[in-house]
């Protein structure tokens, strides 16, 4: 975790900021939208890192209500991500995991590109691995995890959603490749591990 930034969430569920320095072309000068932002941490270390054209958030709870008042953060709090994409913007960044509603958002901005001509990329990420709350020197994954810890056992359903996700982008013939990298920001639960990512061009 990026120490001089003021996360509210202190261990990082969704702020694990190491990957994201190798996506930087999607968001330096762009316009970006985190559907599903939770608390808007992600979209702090965006603010800080990257000079994106623009950058709002969407999420259904009141999560981000901190961060809103704290750091002016653009987000939407307790709205629906499929009624509320903008259709305006040049890169989209879920990590959800929830690939239902993944395929939808890619199949409502796959029938706008038609009506606007405009080019979009996705990034859609799953947490695929991550240190242990019982035991740090375990490296959680699918094959390998901590009876004990919630989060090792939520890891055994990743493998299951990210073949839906895999299935949806071949059957619909979507361009995009996957991508992996570790992250390390301390040995709490989830602060360090592995990140797959899915990066689609539409």
């Amino acid at each position: 975790m990026n120490k001089s930034i003021d996360f509210i969430e202190k261990v990082p569920w969704r702020s694990p900021t190491g990957p994201l320095i190798n996506f930087e072309p999607y968001f330096i000068t762009k316009k970006v939208c985190d559907l599903g932002c939770g608390s808007g941490d992600l979209l702090l270390y965006i603010q800080n890192t990257f000079k994106c054209k623009k950058l709002i958030g969407i999420d259904n709870t009141k999560r981000a209500i901190a961060n809103i008042n704290k750091h002016k953060l653009d987000i939407k709090i307790k709205s629906d991500i499929l009624s509320n994409i903008p259709y305006d913007f040049d890169t989209y960044y879920m990590w959800i995991e929830t690939p239902n509603t993944e395929c939808k958002v890619l199949e409502l901005l796959k029938k706008n590109i038609s009506s606007n001509n405009k080019k979009y990329n996705i990034i859609i990420a799953y947490n695929t691995s991550g240190t242990c709350k019982n035991n740090p020197n375990i490296p959680n994954s699918t094959e390998k995890f901590n009876n004990l810890c919630g989060f090792c056992n939520y890891l055994k359903c990743v493998t299951g959603k990210m073949s839906i996700i895999e299935r949806f982008l071949n059957s619909n013939n979507y361009l995009y490749t996957k991508k992996s990298y570790n992250y390390n920001d301390g040995l709490s639960c989830r602060e360090s591990g592995e990140l797959t990512y899915y990066i689609i061009t539409l």
